[in-house]
């Protein structure tokens, strides 16, 4: 069977190889403009962009918290560390982490609040290299340890 399943595949393996991909990036035209940062027009863009860059850092910002105080002050009492907590205290100290999925499921159950989607999920040093951290808040940092020795 192995070796019937071995040919049929053979011809596949010497099928000649697709020519390269021909971009053109040559022939797109650019703008040779500046915006008028003094002009009406960009001043309200300005505004309205720099209104929505602090409405999602303050959304981001409440959804690092981990949930609501009572939540929060629960997973405390009962000895443990919050979720954001455990990573930071498995990427190395002073190195960045780069969170991907902060609004994962942002306002998906309406007013029921499920920050990150229940999951952290992001990049940062752990013992000198790169690791990409998925899953569970609570079993990430632990599977990441155990992986990373």
């Amino acid at each position: 069977m192995w070796a019937a399943l071995r040919l049929a595949l053979r011809p596949c393996a010497r099928a000649a190889a697709p020519a390269p991909r021909a971009y053109h990036g040559d022939s797109v035209a650019t703008l040779g403009t500046q915006p008028d940062s003094s002009s009406a027009i960009y001043q309200e863009n300005y505004e309205q962009m720099k209104a929505l860059v602090n409405q999602l850092h303050e959304r981001a910002q409440n959804i690092r918290l981990g949930g609501g105080e009572k939540a929060r002050a629960r997973h405390i009492s009962r000895g443990k560390l919050l979720p954001r907590e455990r990573v930071d205290n498995l990427i190395d100290p002073g190195s960045p982490f780069l969170e991907l999925s902060q609004f994962a499921g942002y306002q998906l159950y309406g007013d029921e609040e499920v920050p990150a989607g229940g999951i952290i999920t992001g990049i940062g040093r752990v013992s000198g290299q790169a690791e990409l951290s998925t899953g569970i808040p609570g079993f990430c940092a632990i599977s990441l340890a155990a992986a990373v020795g």
